[in-house]
């Protein structure tokens, strides 16, 4: 029934329409002191005034002809339901009609039952939906700014920890978005199919130029204003049938600016059903009745009459029932879902990752989960703003226990700064990587500016201060530093940086620090640690975020991607291996899934009150032995991969087929770029564990395995790569194998040289000569082998540009002693050396010694290639400079 006040007053009197027919005039004094009562509020949580106001209202809808009961009595003797659609115009709407009342209210009626409903338009009078076969699909988004007052921010966890817990067991599809904002809420529409409803929870109110708004959150936790006209770009395309808009206020005009609330303009706008709230409601009324609403809509009741018993269900309880107001633009108030459904299914299936382009950085592609202020926080600090002290912060840590989700949470964070560069450093940090990461970034975009820095004979400290100067401000970066434990090293207790960390780190905090934001830096690590440069503490110049175990609400969110842990009679004992660890109980859902490959008795005694650590490495133990001794020494072998490497790398160990077995066991990492072949490698957190299980006799023969294959790479390389040079040179190491460790240190110092990274080239050749031994010497006599002595020579020749002159002639000879017994004492090679060592001499002042070596290489030059050639007029001149600063001297 169609019940309408008219908007117009005549000799004080408004008319009351049935159907659009008039009934009735009521007295303009009377609505105005009705009004003066009810915007008073009294009747909010006094149940006698609220039956005060509610007759009022009755005798004002119902006329001295008694139009209202007469409708009430043919309802109760059809037995039919009774919609009054109250077209109430403005001013008028801040009556609290919920609360009509003859003997009883209204709302509380069970036969006729009763629904009062607020129309706002009659767009879709004559739609006609039919509720699907499915379950309800709910999109629930908590809103609470952090710059509210303190008594304000809305405790959403615990409310999404609720409305979780009451609808588990029903046929709700329940979708939480984490970030509390209007493009969270976009994300959710593209990434999700259309949601029945989209319930919304916060706090709103009224701004003098804006209007009616809703508080929901900026990126970075802040207060954002969103206006209805905002609210309905966002959910334009992907409609829900009904929008619960849980602030206060929500469906209550102001006067402030005349304009009509937001729940009203949101029906006005498109959408066909909105609730809201007529006055401020508690956050734990509030909930209590969104629980009773999601349960009938669940039922396959109507809008209606769920709004309806949700109200009744709560009777007793006067706050917040009489608050709930029902807006519509006149279409029926159908079921959402077909009434019968079963429980929401719970399809096991596997969490979905993907790794973001060239990085290794893995983050679930969906169903990420909490970690709100801990996102907000973080981008608060990439984006340069100062704390609570008024302090910017140069970067950001992030620290936590193995597998809480520290590299999953710096995924998110990068892909919230997609304009940025990303550069990305696993494990140990070195000048080198860095910068080679940046040449290749600078290639690609033809940064020359960038190119030149590199090439220039400049510090690594200021290389870095010019790219900040020159490049960056136009090419802004993200750098990443994962697994940063990897450079730390325990000292009575406390973590401190590693030889040669500081020097790379610290240039690039001081940089940062004149960026203002534009270029970050993320580091992720287990532990904390010291960072101190000059008496000055580093750390503090970083954020710092720590994560903890999921728990309450974000550990709910968690299980629910845990299907057959939750389906599970071991259910709870599951949950408490987990302790809240996301990495762990992504182990033990596995076993979960298939229970009886598992003794599961065995796996509760051994676990029990033990700690995170000892559970994760038991967990994937059994993992690894339940599929068989083949996969098990398969991962054990695998783990010699210290970096991703193609499947190819693995072939020695077993076939594809494990392979992928250990991707599916979430043991092994994949990642897939496009226009690249897929990688591997073992995830990080366990592969010192498995590969201890291996015995040195077959750990020595895995290393040899891991050089050949990295040799093959560096064979089809097309231009030298740092990694593979690396890894070559430490397989070669810890097999023993030297000799091929000097070829590859030769080349790879070559190209640290070419970045002026000196320091590093020695530092690396300087770790492979020091396994020179004279058996080695005399090995490489014997096979002729030209690369000990190059190895030696390049050493010496390193040593003398950083000036130790004394530590230069030491490897010369060494290298002098192999080329004479390989080539003989008239070979070009030796006349090298030779020149060499008088370069050095001469550097020390030893003019006597220096003539005598430059005379040997220029006998053999001239010999070789006569007096024309560049080499026999280098060592001349070299030769004839030292005897005029004998004669001097």
């Amino acid at each position: 029934m169609h019940i309408r006040i008219d908007a117009e007053v005549k000799d004080n009197k408004r008319t009351i329409l049935f159907e659009d027919i008039a009934s009735h005039h009521v007295n303009e004094d009377q609505l105005k002191q009705l009004l003066k009562d009810s915007v008073h509020g009294n009747w909010k949580v006094d149940p006698k005034s609220g039956a005060a106001i509610g007759a009022s209202l009755y005798d004002i809808l119902n006329g001295s002809g008694g139009k209202l009961q007469s409708l009430i009595s043919d309802a109760g003797q059809t037995g039919a339901e009774l919609n009054l659609n109250l077209d109430i115009p403005y001013g008028l709407n801040s009556l609290p009609f919920e609360l009509v009342k003859n003997n009883t209210f209204l709302l509380h009626e069970n036969n006729p039952v009763i629904h009062i409903i607020r129309k706002v338009t009659d767009r879709n009078r004559y739609q006609q939906r039919e509720p699907e076969p499915r379950s309800l699909r709910v999109l629930f988004v908590a809103c609470s700014p952090i710059d509210l007052p303190y008594d304000s921010v809305l405790n959403f966890e615990k409310e999404e920890d609720l409305i979780q817990s009451s609808v588990e067991k029903l046929p709700v599809d329940l979708t939480i978005e984490d970030s509390g904002n209007l493009e969270g809420i976009r994300e959710a529409l593209i990434e999700n199919e259309i949601f029945d409803v989209i319930h919304i929870t916060g706090h709103s109110g009224h701004d003098q130029k804006l209007g009616p708004i809703f508080y929901m959150e900026s990126e970075i936790g802040a207060l954002e204003k969103v206006t209805p006209s905002m609210l309905w770009e966002a959910l334009r395309d992907n409609l829900p049938r009904v929008l619960f808009l849980s602030g206060c206020s929500t469906g209550k005009s102001n006067k402030v600016n005349e304009t009509e609330f937001f729940a009203f303009q949101m029906v006005k706008q498109g959408i066909s059903t909105v609730l809201g709230w007529g006055l401020p409601v508690s956050d734990t009324g509030a909930t209590r009745l969104t629980i009773e609403l999601y349960k009938y809509f669940g039922m396959g009741k109507s809008i209606a009459e769920s709004v309806s018993l949700s109200r009744q269900a709560m009777a007793d309880f006067y706050h917040p029932w009489p608050l709930l107001r029902l807006f519509s633009d006149n279409s029926p108030l159908n079921a959402l879902i077909a009434r019968g459904q079963p429980i929401r299914r719970r399809h096991t299936r596997k969490l979905k990752y993907k790794v973001l382009e060239d990085s290794q950085v893995k983050v679930l592609a969906d169903g990420f989960v909490g970690r709100r202020r801990e996102i907000q926080k973080g981008v608060r600090i990439l984006r340069g703003f100062e704390d609570e002290d008024g302090n910017a912060k140069s970067g950001l840590i992030i620290r936590g226990p193995a597998g809480i989700g520290k590299s999953c949470l710096a995924g998110k964070l990068i892909e919230r700064f997609k304009d940025k560069e990303l550069i990305v450093i696993h494990g140990e940090l070195k000048a080198a990587d860095l910068l080679l990461k940046l040449k290749k970034l600078f290639d690609r975009k033809r940064i020359l500016d960038g190119l030149r820095i590199l090439k220039a004979e400049l510090e690594f400290k200021d290389k870095i201060k010019d790219l900040f100067s020159h490049v960056f401000p136009e090419l802004p970066i993200m750098f990443y530093f994962d697994d940063f434990e990897q450079n730390l090293v325990p000292k009575q207790g406390r973590y401190e940086m590693g030889p040669g960390i500081i020097p790379v780190l610290s240039p690039l905090l001081e940089a940062l620090e004149w960026s203002e934001g534009k270029t970050s830096l993320i580091i992720t690590s287990r532990y904390p640690f010291i960072l101190e440069h000059d008496g000055e503490d580093l750390y503090n110049k970083l954020g710092e975020i720590t994560l903890m175990a999921f728990r309450d609400a974000d550990l709910k969110k968690k299980n629910a991607e845990l299907l057959s842990i939750l389906n599970s009679d071991h259910k709870e004992m599951y949950l408490e291996l987990g302790h809240g660890n996301p990495r762990l109980l992504e182990w033990i859902e596995l076993i979960a899934k298939e229970e009886d490959k598992y003794d599961i008795d065995a796996l509760k005694k051994a676990c029990d009150n033990q700690n995170e650590d000892f559970i994760k490495e038991y967990i994937t133990d059994i993992l690894a032995r339940t599929e068989g001794t083949e996969f098990e020494l398969f991962i054990q072998k695998a783990s010699v991969y210290r970096k991703p490497v193609k499947a190819s790398a693995f072939n020695t160990f077993g076939d594809d087929a494990l392979l992928e077995k250990g991707v599916d066991l979430t043991l092994f990492e994949k990642e897939k770029a496009s226009g690249h072949e897929a990688i591997y490698w073992v995830m990080p957190v366990i592969r010192e564990q498995q590969w201890a299980k291996v015995d040195e006799d077959s750990q020595h023969e895995m290393h040899q395995e891991a050089l050949t294959f990295y040799e093959q790479q560096i064979a089809t390389d097309k231009e030298p790569d740092l990694n593979n040079l690396e890894e070559a040179i430490f397989h070669a190491l810890v097999s023993n194998n030297i000799r091929t460790a000097c070829k590859y240190s030769i080349r790879l110092g070559s190209h640290l040289d070419q970045l002026v990274l000196y320091r590093d080239s020695l530092k690396m050749q300087l770790s492979v000569a020091e396994k020179i031994t004279d058996k080695v010497i005399d090995e490489a006599i014997s096979e002729e082998d030209e690369n000990v002595a190059t190895l030696l020579n390049n050493l010496g020749m390193a040593y003398k540009t950083l000036g130790e002159t004394t530590k230069a002639i030491e490897y010369y000879e060494k290298a002098l002693r192999i080329d004479l017994n390989v080539f003989g004492d008239q070979h070009p090679k030796v006349a090298i050396r030779y020149n060499n060592l008088g370069s050095a001499y001469k550097t020390l002042g030893e003019t006597t010694k220096a003539i005598e070596y430059f005379e040997k290489a220029l006998r053999i030059f001239t010999t070789v290639y006569g007096e024309n050639h560049p080499n026999t007029k280098t060592v001349n001149q070299n030769l004839e400079i030292t005897i005029q600063e004998a004669k001097k001297g």
